[in-house]
């Protein structure tokens, strides 16, 4: 055991150099990732103000929408039955007028074959 810590000492005296020049390198990286987080801190910093402007922006934008949707709510009640109809079935007004016009057609013809056969 002795002669392994000789050994590991005598390469320890010979990789001085070495070693100084790595923890010299290694330091320096270690002193540039410092520099590094502090600019990221403040990165993070600037980054926060302008999160809180975008929040407050959003939130502005929330209540403008909510005001909307009040006023959209009014609008739809004040609408005739008609209208309030032709707003919750997904089809545009034009297609429900020709299948309205179609079903009446038919009401007519069906009414008309059965006067006749009298």
């Amino acid at each position: 055991m002795g002669r392994e810590s000789v050994e590991v000492d005598k390469l320890a005296v010979k990789g001085d150099a070495g070693m100084e020049k790595r923890v010299g390198a290694e330091r320096k990286t270690e002193m540039e990732k410092r520099v590094g987080a502090e600019d990221d801190i403040e990165r993070d910093m600037e980054k926060g103000e302008g999160l809180e402007k975008e929040l407050s922006e959003l939130e502005e934008e929330n209540e403008r929408l909510r005001r909307e949707n009040e006023l959209l709510k009014e609008y739809r009640a004040s609408l005739p039955l008609k209208e309030r109809l032709y707003d919750r079935v997904p089809l545009t007004v034009k297609q429900l007028d020709i299948i309205i016009g179609v079903l009446l057609a038919g009401l007519v013809f069906v009414v008309a074959l059965g006067l006749l056969d009298r």
